[in-house]
């Protein structure tokens, strides 16, 4: 009785502390201590990368765990760090005893790395940065990807919920697509995931249906009786009549490779437990546990992704890193988060032990509701208040030298480290800021996720596909959070993000002043953007329609589309220029796109991605495709300039729209004034962006500044 009563103390005192921390926050914002001292620094990475280096070290198979942990955390309700809590008195069936977790360890390893960081961080960031850690030792450093920060820890773990989610080693190839659709993965990518199977064991429940004749997918004779055997020989070392065998063939001794008549051509059998592409070796051979791992061979495109990556280790280095950081980003889902003291069980249970008595259960719910509710309504006031001061506010350039010292300083820092990092990315920023203002105005509502409550986003949107640069906005965001809580919005981040990659990409060429104060909205639809932005099919009618609608003139349309001389576009964008006539586009350069996009029918399946630019394809192939035209091409490669303008008067641009600006005098006009003057072009492009930066939010707009720019506060 005496924990009882400590405790109603301890919740009783809650609201009070809970109501005064508050009040003093709402009066000081600038001193309010989030706990992220960590993040934004290189400290919480290092002390990850040592402890992950350590485990594996001391045990080299804790490395295929910790990768596993990322997918069957994030695949059941998004990276929470579900799968870390231990079952309780009053929850015996958390995802830990899922029959689809069976095996699952590196738990160890992640309990360690928390001892070391402390309470600011959260378990479900330890588990994404441990998993990538992890890929790069195991692949001798050829897979390396960032990985943002700032996910909260969910307070919900159901076995039930990861058996009906994480994809099951029997499926069908059917299964597997639909799975991996429904957490907004492709098929592609549901190939380059498979390849984590190249590491790591499995228990002989999850493949015995490979070796049962009733039910046997065709898998090598050789390789299935040698397994079998094995299966047999290690029921009595393991002492159990379910044990593991390692994944990869090449992993297997040297007796049992001969006795399954194991070809090695092009894998590096000395290289056991690495992450690498022999999965891909051992698939188009037959020579895998799972039925899910051979159903890939089963569709076209699948196989001939298997084959790809077989024959290409590099490519499937980069292609499982994208993947994986893609992965780490699936957001959580639910209502209720925290950041755990310990990772094996929530703050409630940490903090009061209810797993030992359930008599005082009541009384502590309503004692907890008494704290939300005062939580609530002071958020909401705060909020409120928030919105009032500053929907008044005007733009203005230098906004944040009071408030937050150095923030256009650390923006660039960071823009410039990540595009020497991707060049890609340079890109990406640019276009973000497009498509943020283009549709409800400069608010940030293009980089909301979906959640329970907004299931369709501007994401979602088919005009936002391929859309990049998020996690330079989330590093961004991370970085100024913990100099400067509840200070700079997520919009004027994309904003200075965008100059700074403009003018890092043009080499000083383009630069302009960018004003501050934004705020970030609460309104994010797909169909707003899909009404909003400009199609790529569009004709010049349109596309003046479409601009004039924004207050942008021909000259501005003309000077905008001057972007397209950096980035990538995917085929499905400009499929109807596959089969355009001679006389919109130039015949070699429409044979050159026919050959990257695989046909002239690309799909959403067979979506391949092409440079908008023919400056920077392979110049041996341009050559070959349009000669006499390659020497007209600028030198510089990803490089934001004029090229773009002599592209389009050679009719070599991907888009029915950017060829349509050639069928209006003024337009045309424009486009040749620009081919000859890039100095020109560089200084109107900066006072077009400039211009587009300041698009305002619809009128009666709420706005707030957001924690983290990819979910409201």
């Amino acid at each position: 009785m005496v924990y009882k009563e400590m405790a109603m103390v301890k919740l009783n005192a809650a609201a009070a502390v809970v109501l005064s921390l508050l009040v003093v926050v709402a009066v000081h914002p600038a001193a309010a201590d989030a706990g992220g001292d960590w993040y934004g620094k290189k400290s919480i990475e290092e002390t990850v990368r040592k402890e992950v280096e350590k485990a594996i070290k001391h045990n080299p198979g804790v490395g295929a765990a910790l990768v596993r942990l990322v997918f069957h955390d994030c695949w059941v309700n998004g990276c929470d760090g579900s799968v870390l809590l231990d079952k309780t008195p009053y929850s015996s069936s958390t995802e830990k005893a899922a029959a689809n977790n069976i095996g699952l360890d590196g738990f160890d390893v992640i309990d360690a790395i928390k001892s070391k960081l402390g309470a600011a961080v959260s378990c479900a960031d330890i588990v994404v940065l441990a998993g990538r850690d992890a890929s790069a030792i195991l692949s001798g450093g050829r897979i390396t990807y960032d990985v943002g920060t700032g996910r909260k820890d969910g307070v919900v773990s159901s076995a039930a919920a990861a058996d009906a989610v994480l994809p099951e080693s029997t499926f069908d190839f059917a299964q597997l697509k639909d799975n991996f659709a429904s957490k907004g993965l492709t098929q592609g990518e549901l190939v380059i995931l498979s390849g984590a199977h190249s590491i790591g064991v499995a228990h002989f429940s999850s493949f015995h249906d490979r070796l049962a004749a009733a039910t046997a997918t065709p898998i090598d004779n050789t390789y299935a009786s040698a397994l079998a055997a094995d299966v047999e020989r290690q029921k009595g070392v393991q002492h159990t009549d379910n044990p593991a065998e390692k994944n990869n063939i090449r992993d297997m001794g040297a007796a049992f490779q001969s006795a399954a008549g194991y070809d090695a051509a092009g894998v590096d059998t000395a290289a056991v437990g690495a992450l690498d592409n022999s999965y891909y070796h051992n698939n188009l051979q037959n020579r895998v546990l799972f039925k899910s791992d051979w159903v890939l061979r089963t569709d076209g495109d699948a196989a001939a992704d298997l084959a790809e990556y077989r024959d290409n280790a590099t490519k499937w280095d980069v292609d499982f890193a994208a993947a994986m950081a893609k992965l780490s980003k699936l957001p959580a889902e639910g209502t209720h988060f925290e950041i755990r003291k310990t990772c094996r069980c929530t703050n409630q249970n940490y903090y009061y032990g209810l797993g030992h008595d359930q008599s005082y259960m009541p009384v502590l719910w309503a004692r907890l509701r008494m704290v939300k509710l005062v939580c609530f309504v002071v958020v909401v006031f705060m909020a409120a208040a928030a919105a009032m001061a500053g929907a008044d506010r005007e733009l203005k350039v230098g906004y944040y030298e009071k408030t937050c010292k150095d923030v256009e300083k650390i923006v660039n820092s960071i823009v410039v480290n990540s595009i020497k990092s991707n060049r890609g990315k340079g890109a990406g920023l640019v276009r973000l800021l497009f498509h943020d203002c283009f549709v409800r105005g400069c608010d940030a509502s293009v980089l909301l996720e979906k959640s329970e409550m907004n299931m369709h986003p501007e994401k979602e949107s088919q005009a936002n596909i391929g859309i990049r640069g998020m996690d330079v906005i989330d590093a961004i965001k991370a970085a100024l959070e913990a100099r400067c809580p509840n200070t700079v919005s997520c919009a004027d981040i994309i904003a200075y993000a965008a100059r700074d990659a403009s003018r890092y990409l043009s080499r000083g060429g383009v630069d302009f002043p960018v004003p501050g104060g934004r705020l970030d909205g609460v309104v994010s639809r797909s169909r707003d953007a899909d009404a909003f932005l400009p199609d790529s099919a569009a004709n010049l009618t349109g596309l003046v329609r479409n601009f004039r609608r924004k207050n942008f003139t021909v000259e501005e349309l003309v000077i905008l589309s001057g972007a397209h001389s950096i980035g990538v576009t995917h085929c499905t964008s400009f499929a109807g220029r596959l089969t355009a006539p001679d006389a919109q586009i130039n015949p070699g350069y429409r044979n050159l796109l026919v050959s990257k996009c695989g046909g002239v029918s690309p799909t959403a399946t067979n979506n391949h991605v092409v440079v908008n630019n023919v400056r920077d394809e392979d110049g041996a192939a341009v050559a070959r495709a349009m000669p006499g035209f390659a020497a007209r091409v600028r030198k510089a490669r990803d490089y934001l300039d004029n090229s773009y303008y002599h592209n389009n008067l050679a009719m070599a641009v991907t888009f029915h729209a950017d060829w349509a600006l050639l069928t209006g005098k003024e337009a045309r006009g424009h486009v040749v004034e620009y081919a000859k003057n890039a100095t020109l072009w560089n200084v109107d492009f900066g006072d077009a962006l400039v211009k587009l930066s300041k698009l305002a939010m619809p009128a009666g707009s709420k706005g707030e500044i957001r924690t983290k720019c990819s979910a409201l506060n």
